[in-house]
């Protein structure tokens, strides 16, 4: 699994506690997590047991992904999921993720909701739909296969790329004949979602994504599987320490 970590420390936190459960659910496959991280003693801290620091600066965020890639072909991986450290996923949108890979090595997530941590606003966002971006997935979840990273050398990202890191991806894998087979999480029941907070390159409003209430996370038998605290601590995050982990 690839990610990168920078500030939000409290949404990271509960990023690792997921990951826990990521690796139970996945435990058939060996799982490492393959980390951009840049220089923050307490984000080193949380790292869990194997994983692989790679040290890079914030910006450009394109080189800083993209450096993780490179450390994980060191590792000889044959697939990778890409997350970033403010996204979740449950057990069964983790299943069927699983289930949808073999059919193109190349799964991904269709939609997704947001949860805007200060406040506990929750939205659900159908995916992309503009004529450019049909068949493009969410950038998180996405599980592929390294016939895909060999072909463009395991660089999906222009280097000096800040924002737009979904679809400078999804271009990079489309030139490749890269076809995601997609997960529609509404429509299986499951849930995936992005922890909005201070320090995001898209605010909750940004996104566009339809209000949506609790009723959510209580409705939906597996949200979180066993992760049920974690859908508490979402739920229960207040602006003051949203705020404190913003100055930290």
């Amino acid at each position: 699994m690839c990610t990168a970590v920078w500030r939000r420390h409290a949404i990271t936190r509960v990023f690792w506690d997921w990951f826990a459960h990521l690796e139970t659910w996945w435990a058939d496959h060996e799982l490492v997590a393959v980390v951009g991280e840049s220089g923050d003693p307490q984000h080193q801290a949380m790292l869990p047991p194997g994983a692989t620091l790679v040290s890079h600066p914030n910006q450009p965020l394109g080189a800083k992904f993209n450096a993780t890639l490179t450390a994980a072909r060191e590792l000889e991986a044959d697939a990778i999921l890409i997350m970033g450290s403010d996204d979740l996923f449950c057990a069964r949108t983790a299943q069927a993720l699983l289930e949808a890979y073999p059919a193109t090595q190349y799964s991904a997530l269709r939609d997704l909701y947001f949860c805007d941590t200060p406040t506990g606003r929750l939205g659900y966002w159908q995916g992309y739909h503009q004529p450019r971006r049909v068949g493009e997935p969410a950038g998180c979840g996405r599980l592929l296969g390294a016939k895909y990273l060999d072909a463009c050398e395991w660089k999906l990202w222009k280097d000096a790329m800040t924002r737009g890191m979904d679809h400078s991806s999804f271009r990079t894998l489309k030139a490749v004949d890269a076809t995601p087979t997609l997960v529609t999480v509404k429509t299986i029941r499951g849930m995936a979602v992005d922890l909005k907070g201070p320090d995001n390159l898209w605010n909750f409003r940004q996104v566009g994504a339809t209000p949506c209430d609790e009723s959510v996370f209580t409705d939906l038998p597996e949200l979180f599987a066993d992760v049920r605290g974690q859908a508490d601590r979402v739920a229960n995050f207040t602006m003051a320490g949203a705020q404190a982990d913003a100055k930290s």
